[in-house]
């Protein structure tokens, strides 16, 4: 035997004592409890109208069967419900501390990124450089090698030796576009030629001279991030410094 009772702030059914039930249901302390017999669980099976009296209690009386209590179960769970000042300061104080730690480590991981680009095109500068020199004796420009940059996005300017020849040495760079320079088309300098701001190995060629080997030097400068230093590469005959720039934009 059991009374199906639901408490204003609850969801779930109570046992209260005798003297609650009866006034809850209007009872005096001489009258009985109208009670409905169960078997499932001491969740009473039907005859609402009895455990719903008076009239004033039925909007605050359930009964739960079997089939009922996952609609209450999902009710309590989809209760619409929202959030306390203080959760929502935790929520924004949490935040804020991954914003900190992680948006740095994501912007030079994005620096980073950028740097492969120079130092994939000056390895394809040293290839085109030395195959130009086996067939010719001589380093050359980028018009004399026949290089031209792979993608129209460059965030670096490329300059190569000026031009060359079996008796004369290029020497530095003369920042002609499409000749012995290309500019970078994209970020802060794009369609200029680029000036280092920072050090950087000097462009040229040399001679092949008795025992004293003919060498050239080509460079990267760009901005990839919009500070005033650049980012400074190079390579020369020897394939040197395509592993560590000569004035690196990512940690400065």
């Amino acid at each position: 035997m059991t009374r199906c009772l639901k408490d204003f702030g609850s969801q779930f059914p109570v046992r209260p004592n005798e003297s609650s039930r009866k006034r809850l249901l209007g009872l005096s302390d001489e009258q009985e409890l109208p009670l409905v017999e169960s078997d499932d669980g001491g969740f009473p099976r039907s005859n609402s109208k009895r455990c719903c009296r008076p009239p004033l209690l039925k909007q605050y009386c359930t009964i739960l069967t079997p089939r009922s209590r996952r609609k209450v179960s999902e009710t309590i769970l989809w209760s619409p419900r929202g959030f306390t000042l203080v959760e929502i300061l935790i929520a924004v104080t949490i935040l804020g501390i991954l914003v900190a730690v992680v948006v740095p480590y994501y912007l030079q991981y994005q620096m980073r990124a950028r740097q492969v680009e120079a130092r994939l095109n000056l390895g394809g500068v040293y290839v085109s450089e030395n195959a130009f020199f086996g067939e010719n004796g001589f380093y050359g420009s980028f018009q004399q090698i026949g290089y031209v940059l792979a993608g129209s996005t460059n965030r670096y300017t490329y300059r190569s030796p000026a031009t060359s020849s079996s008796t004369a040495a290029g020497g530095a760079s003369t920042c002609t576009k499409g000749v012995d320079a290309f500019f970078a088309s994209t970020g802060p300098g794009a369609g200029t030629c680029l000036a280092p701001n920072g050090p950087v190995v000097a462009t040229g060629s040399t001679l092949l001279a008795g025992a004293t080997p003919a060498t050239f030097s080509a460079s990267a400068i760009g901005n990839i991030d919009g500070d005033p230093t650049t980012d400074n590469w190079h390579v020369n005959d020897i394939k040197q410094n395509l592993q560590r720039p000569d004035s690196n934009d990512v940690s400065t």
